[in-house]
Protein backbone atom coordinates (compact mmCIF):
# COMPACT_ATOMS: atom_id res chain seq x y z
CA UNK A 1 0.00 0.00 0.00
CA UNK A 2 2.90 2.25 1.03
CA UNK A 3 3.96 1.40 -2.83
CA UNK A 4 0.94 2.42 -4.16
CA UNK A 5 0.94 5.78 -2.19
CA UNK A 6 4.37 6.57 -3.02
CA UNK A 7 4.22 5.96 -6.72
CA UNK A 8 0.96 8.16 -6.29
CA UNK A 9 2.35 11.01 -5.10
CA UNK A 10 5.69 10.89 -7.34
CA UNK A 11 3.16 11.14 -10.52
CA UNK A 12 1.84 13.88 -8.50
CA UNK A 13 5.07 15.54 -7.84
CA UNK A 14 6.10 15.06 -11.62
CA UNK A 15 3.14 16.58 -12.94
CA UNK A 16 3.17 20.09 -10.52
CA UNK A 17 6.99 20.58 -11.60
CA UNK A 18 5.82 20.55 -15.12
CA UNK A 19 2.88 23.13 -14.37
CA UNK A 20 5.10 25.08 -12.11
CA UNK A 21 7.85 24.53 -15.15
CA UNK A 22 5.38 25.75 -17.88
CA UNK A 23 4.22 28.63 -15.70
CA UNK A 24 7.61 30.37 -15.96
CA UNK A 25 7.03 30.80 -19.55
CA UNK A 26 4.04 32.34 -18.96
CA UNK A 27 4.76 35.70 -21.05
CA UNK A 28 4.21 33.70 -24.36
CA UNK A 29 1.85 30.91 -24.79
CA UNK A 30 2.47 28.49 -26.89
CA UNK A 31 1.11 25.67 -28.93
CA UNK A 32 1.88 22.22 -27.72
CA UNK A 33 0.34 18.58 -26.55
CA UNK A 34 2.15 17.10 -23.77
CA UNK A 35 3.50 13.34 -24.50
CA UNK A 36 3.81 10.91 -21.52
CA UNK A 37 6.10 8.10 -21.87
CA UNK A 38 8.04 5.83 -19.26
CA UNK A 39 11.51 4.38 -19.35
CA UNK A 40 10.96 1.28 -17.19
CA UNK A 41 14.96 0.60 -17.10
CA UNK A 42 15.19 4.01 -15.45
CA UNK A 43 12.05 4.22 -13.72
CA UNK A 44 11.33 7.21 -15.53
CA UNK A 45 7.89 9.20 -16.61
CA UNK A 46 9.26 11.05 -19.35
CA UNK A 47 7.36 14.63 -20.66
CA UNK A 48 7.85 15.67 -24.17
CA UNK A 49 5.90 18.38 -26.51
CA UNK A 50 4.97 18.12 -29.69
CA UNK A 51 8.47 18.51 -31.44
CA UNK A 52 9.94 15.20 -29.33
CA UNK A 53 11.73 18.05 -26.89
CA UNK A 54 11.78 16.61 -23.66
CA UNK A 55 10.61 19.22 -20.81
CA UNK A 56 10.94 17.01 -17.62
CA UNK A 57 11.62 13.34 -16.31
CA UNK A 58 10.97 12.29 -12.60
CA UNK A 59 11.85 9.14 -10.99
CA UNK A 60 9.26 6.78 -10.27
CA UNK A 61 10.43 4.28 -7.98
CA UNK A 62 8.04 1.13 -8.30
CA UNK A 63 8.84 1.39 -12.68
CA UNK A 64 12.49 0.17 -11.81
CA UNK A 65 11.18 -3.31 -11.33
CA UNK A 66 15.08 -4.67 -12.78
CA UNK A 67 15.61 -8.49 -11.36
CA UNK A 68 18.69 -8.82 -12.78
CA UNK A 69 20.49 -6.73 -15.35
CA UNK A 70 19.24 -8.77 -18.22
CA UNK A 71 15.33 -9.38 -17.20
CA UNK A 72 12.94 -6.94 -16.51
CA UNK A 73 9.48 -7.57 -14.68
CA UNK A 74 6.81 -5.92 -17.56
CA UNK A 75 4.77 -2.99 -16.09
CA UNK A 76 1.07 -3.19 -16.15
CA UNK A 77 0.50 -0.07 -18.58
CA UNK A 78 -3.14 0.00 -17.83
CA UNK A 79 -2.59 0.42 -14.14
CA UNK A 80 0.25 3.36 -14.93
CA UNK A 81 -1.98 5.22 -17.39
CA UNK A 82 -5.57 5.17 -14.90
CA UNK A 83 -2.82 6.33 -12.45
CA UNK A 84 -1.23 9.30 -14.17
CA UNK A 85 -4.91 10.03 -15.57
CA UNK A 86 -6.47 9.70 -12.24
CA UNK A 87 -3.46 12.42 -11.22
CA UNK A 88 -4.44 14.24 -14.35
CA UNK A 89 -8.29 15.00 -13.02
CA UNK A 90 -7.16 15.84 -9.30
CA UNK A 91 -4.65 19.07 -10.89
CA UNK A 92 -7.41 19.90 -13.86
CA UNK A 93 -7.61 23.85 -12.31
CA UNK A 94 -3.83 23.74 -12.48
CA UNK A 95 -3.96 22.52 -16.09
CA UNK A 96 -6.68 24.83 -17.30
CA UNK A 97 -4.41 27.72 -16.10
CA UNK A 98 -1.18 26.86 -18.21
CA UNK A 99 0.08 29.08 -20.81
CA UNK A 100 -0.97 26.37 -23.54
CA UNK A 101 -3.35 27.28 -25.98
CA UNK A 102 -6.36 25.57 -25.33
CA UNK A 103 -7.33 23.10 -26.46
CA UNK A 104 -4.37 21.00 -25.56
CA UNK A 105 -3.92 17.09 -24.98
CA UNK A 106 -2.03 14.74 -22.49
CA UNK A 107 -1.22 12.03 -24.60
CA UNK A 108 0.58 8.74 -23.73
CA UNK A 109 2.84 7.54 -25.91
CA UNK A 110 4.11 3.69 -26.00
CA UNK A 111 6.13 2.76 -28.87
CA UNK A 112 4.41 3.98 -31.80
CA UNK A 113 0.88 4.18 -30.37
CA UNK A 114 -0.64 7.31 -28.92
CA UNK A 115 -3.61 7.25 -26.73
CA UNK A 116 -5.32 10.49 -25.50
CA UNK A 117 -5.21 10.77 -21.62
CA UNK A 118 -6.82 14.02 -21.11
CA UNK A 119 -7.69 16.99 -23.32
CA UNK A 120 -8.36 19.86 -21.60
CA UNK A 121 -9.99 22.81 -22.65
CA UNK A 122 -11.74 25.85 -20.86
CA UNK A 123 -15.47 24.19 -21.06
CA UNK A 124 -15.17 20.37 -21.83
CA UNK A 125 -12.99 17.76 -20.72
CA UNK A 126 -12.04 14.24 -22.26
CA UNK A 127 -11.55 11.04 -19.97
CA UNK A 128 -9.64 8.15 -21.12
CA UNK A 129 -12.75 5.82 -22.17
CA UNK A 130 -11.14 2.85 -19.92
CA UNK A 131 -11.89 4.92 -16.66
CA UNK A 132 -15.52 5.90 -18.26
CA UNK A 133 -16.24 1.82 -18.26
CA UNK A 134 -19.44 1.55 -16.08
CA UNK A 135 -20.40 5.03 -15.68
CA UNK A 136 -23.94 4.51 -17.83
CA UNK A 137 -25.18 1.73 -15.24
CA UNK A 138 -23.76 4.27 -12.15
CA UNK A 139 -25.51 7.31 -13.18
CA UNK A 140 -29.08 4.54 -13.99
CA UNK A 141 -28.39 3.91 -10.69
CA UNK A 142 -27.80 6.98 -9.20
CA UNK A 143 -31.09 7.99 -11.32
CA UNK A 144 -32.87 5.20 -10.06
CA UNK A 145 -32.04 5.88 -6.32
CA UNK A 146 -32.50 9.60 -6.81
CA UNK A 147 -36.60 8.68 -8.02
CA UNK A 148 -36.78 6.19 -5.37
CA UNK A 149 -36.52 9.13 -2.36
CA UNK A 150 -38.88 11.77 -4.30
Amino acid sequence: MALIMNTHQQIRDALRRLCKELQQQENEAYLTDIFLLISPAEGLLIMRNDEGKEIMRAAVDAWKTEVDSTEMIPLDEEAIVAEITCNLNEMLPELRALPIIKPFSFVWQNGDELRDLLLVDDDLMFVDEELMKGLNEDLDKFWDDLAKKF
